[in-house]
């Protein structure tokens, strides 16, 4: 499920209707599924800086 969270309101917006303003279905697709794509990204950079300090830590060489 994908939330929006404004003004401490939790808000669902998985479901939420795309307003009939002209823009068909497939550009609704391409949308969400760009915003899918760039959330990934950011998901595996964020590994990508961890994964070095969390390694460091388990094996007892500390943060630097």
């Amino acid at each position: 499920m994908a939330y929006i969270f404004s003004n401490y309101h939790a808000e669902n917006v998985s479901t939420r209707q795309v307003p009939a303003s002209g823009i068909d279905q497939e550009t609704v697709h391409r949308i969400r599924h760009q915003g899918r794509n760039e959330r990934a990204k950011n998901v595996r950079q964020c590994f990508t800086i961890l994964k070095p300090i969390a390694t460091a830590a388990y094996s007892g060489g500390g943060i630097s």
